[in-house]
């Protein structure tokens, strides 16, 4: 159980380093961290055996599209922004289906459903109004993803 810990680790340092480049303004050492926490929860979801059932295996993938959907967001181009909606949008998917594989406790899916509509009220009065005509679509469809 060592490789586990190791992986949490360097996640938790490689976070820790990200906040520190994105305040000051460090681009490549942002990128480097963001993309070394991302590799750190996929290669500790590999050491704890996610490849090896059905509901690890759907993580594995939204943790696998996490990390494309942070690759993309390292640039500010409106079409990489789309791409990382797009990607993670997928990943949202895949934890979701993992979800179901595991099988969902109608208690838990009513409190769930409870703070996701308050969570969309509060995006649409936040989120909305800042958001260019054309984030729009991709952005609640997003949201929607991530509230399902």
């Amino acid at each position: 159980m060592v490789l586990p810990l190791l992986f949490a680790l360097a996640c938790a340092l490689s976070v820790a380093a990200l906040l520190v480049a994105e305040r000051r303004g460090q681009p490549m050492a942002r990128a480097i961290f963001k993309l070394a926490a991302s590799s750190s929860f996929v290669a500790l979801a590999l050491t704890l055996g996610a490849a090896d059932t059905p509901y690890g295996r759907w993580i594995l993938a939204a943790l696998l599209l996490g990390w494309i959907g942070d690759a993309c967001l390292l640039s500010r181009a409106s079409r990489w922004f789309l791409a990382g909606l797009g990607s993670f949008l997928l990943a949202h998917v895949a934890f979701t289906v993992a979800f179901v594989v595991a099988g969902v406790s109608a208690v838990a899916m009513a409190a769930a459903v409870a703070v996701a509509a308050f969570a969309a009220v509060w995006l649409h009065r936040v989120l909305w109004p800042q958001l260019r005509p054309s984030d729009r679509a991709p952005v609640a469809a997003y949201a929607a993803t991530i509230l399902v």
